[in-house]
């Protein structure tokens, strides 16, 4: 199905600033902006939120923290142009979760093209407290019996992807990515 799929269009998430990263953070958390109508992805075509969560859960992550911030400048974009590389029913039922799904993008970064992940989870609405932003959505554009938002968003590292023990292209020390000897 992935092959079937069009290519990706790489978002742009260079750039350095002179704040400092918790400076960075607390300023994209006050752009309400983001959090007051869905963004809609082009493979799914599902209205996907982004909530505070989202913030918070992709700038725990330590690793690349300007790349993560500015995955959030660009998550509008990201979010349009992933495409779903997987899906599964959720193993939570208690937090009102009906299915968890992985999406890529693919952003161009300092070091070059990197991947970046996306966790969405569909939530349903009836028995939970919504957020009060998808709250106010859904009352101004009528109610559905579920949502999507962004559970968490991560620019991962290449290296890191082709090393782990689940990957299907394990590297080893004495080979390079294409599968080169060197």
């Amino acid at each position: 199905e992935l092959i079937k799929k069009k290519p990706l269009k790489v978002i742009d998430l260079r750039g350095t600033s002179t704040e400092r990263y918790s400076e960075q953070r607390e300023k994209l958390k006050k752009d309400t902006a983001i959090f007051k109508k869905p963004i809609v992805n082009k493979d799914t075509g599902e209205a996907i939120f982004v909530v505070p969560a989202t913030l918070s859960h992709t700038f725990s992550n330590e690793e690349n923290q300007q790349e993560n911030i500015n995955a959030i400048k660009q998550i509008k974009s990201l979010i349009e142009e992933a495409v779903l590389t997987h899906a599964a029913p959720s193993k939570k039922a208690s937090d009102h979760t009906t299915g968890v799904y992985t999406l890529f993008s693919a952003g161009f970064a300092d070091n070059g093209v990197v991947p970046v992940r996306l966790k969405i989870k569909e939530f349903a609405i009836e028995g939970q407290d919504i957020p009060a932003t998808i709250k106010a959505y859904l009352k101004e554009n009528g109610y559905s019996d579920e949502y999507a938002s962004v559970y968490d968003g991560k620019v991962l590292v290449l290296e890191g992807i082709e090393k782990e023990a689940s990957s299907s292209a394990l590297a080893t020390d004495k080979e390079n990515f294409a599968g080169d000897k060197y």
